[in-house]
């Protein structure tokens, strides 16, 4: 597959995932059964090129231990999170997200170990079983 169809499937499927958590998390905390997910434009590119650091990990580390590799994923989307957050907050003014306030709908709070509001580290097991799960699904592809 090529890495223009890569990019392009982690995108949507970013978003994808993305609305699917929201929308399930947002519904147990309200009670709503509608369901409602959300992401934002922005992060059609940001997703997408966490193909880049799939690959990154593959070419230099892809035979390290599962749980290095879970490390790296953690650490390198993390420290994405971090430089696409603040770009995207100098071109546009406004992160896609801010871990340091309450969300607008009330649903998210601030979070007790994040860096200027563009990461927080409380996510940081839960990129290292996501960039695992992104690795699979990339192995599966090429």
């Amino acid at each position: 597959m090529s890495t223009t169809a890569l990019f392009l499937l982690f995108s949507f499927g970013g978003v994808a995932h993305e609305v699917f958590w929201t929308g399930l998390i947002d519904s147990i905390k309200h009670k709503d059964r509608r369901l409602k997910g959300r992401s934002s434009l922005w992060m059609f590119p940001i997703y997408g090129a966490v193909v880049f650091i799939v690959m990154l990990v593959q070419e230099y580390f892809g035979s390290s231990p599962w749980w290095i590799r879970g490390l790296l994923y953690s650490f390198l989307i993390l420290a994405w999170e971090y430089v696409s957050g603040f770009l995207v907050r100098l071109i546009a003014g406004v992160a896609p997200w801010d871990y340091s306030q309450t969300t607008e709908d009330g649903v998210g709070s601030p979070k007790r170990f994040q860096i200027h509001g563009l990461v927080c580290l409380e996510y940081a097991p839960i990129w290292f079983i996501e960039g695992l799960i992104a690795e699979w699904v990339y192995l599966q592809l090429v």
